[in-house]
């Protein structure tokens, strides 16, 4: 049985949080959270041990684009679409052959849908009185916040040691989005990549 990791976030647990993982060049350590920007996607990538772990974090426009609840039968369809999408990790990142590396769990957020949304491949709990919370915000938050996807993705890799390359299709399936910033820790590296349209090799 693999280890869940996804608690709270692979960006607050693993990457600030591995201390067997040492920051050498403070002044390039990776920012939390950026600002939210449209056409920007971030990526954080964190070896742990033989598990890798990958943190996307999109504008609901670069996926969607819109980013209020939908409200026609083509934006309920749209978004259906997109979230049963990013469900797939294989559809968006390849990792190197040589790494042996096999999806074992996501999770898929957002805070577009009529309710908040929790797309998980794990059992999970909901916190009730979190749906009323949400009711009650819904009207004040609706025009404030910005529409957001988080990705979550762990894969178990065999031979983690050849793992130094990843092609992404980000761009082909969302092609709203222009930038992707990187974020890479793992044993042997730390880097931080940016890609621009079409670009969809990641290399450490």
């Amino acid at each position: 049985m693999h280890k869940n990791i996804f608690i709270p976030s692979i960006l607050s647990v693993s990457l600030f949080g591995l201390s067997s993982l040492a920051i050498a060049e403070p002044q390039h350590e990776f920012s939390q959270h950026q600002a939210h920007v449209h056409g920007m996607v971030t990526v954080n990538m964190v070896q742990d041990g033989n598990d890798f772990l990958i943190e996307v974090e999109s504008p609901g426009q670069d996926i969607l684009g819109f980013e209020h609840a939908p409200i026609s039968q083509a934006e309920k369809q749209a978004y259906q679409q997109a979230v049963d999408l990013l469900k797939q990790p294989n559809q968006l990142f390849t990792l190197a052959a040589a790494a042996n590396c096999q999806p074992v769990d996501f999770l898929v957020k957002d805070n577009i849908g009529q309710d908040e949304h929790d797309h998980d491949h794990h059992d999970h709990d909901h916190d009730h009185d979190h749906d009323h919370d949400h009711d009650h915000d819904h009207d004040h938050d609706h025009d404030q916040k910005h529409g957001t996807f988080t990705m979550q993705y762990q894969y178990q890799c065999k031979n983690i040691s050849q793992l130094s390359k990843i092609e992404t299709q980000w761009f082909s399936h969302f092609p709203a989005s222009q930038t992707i910033e990187v974020n890479l820790l793992t044993d042997s590296a730390q880097k931080h990549i940016e890609l621009k349209q079409p670009q969809q090799t990641i290399t450490w």
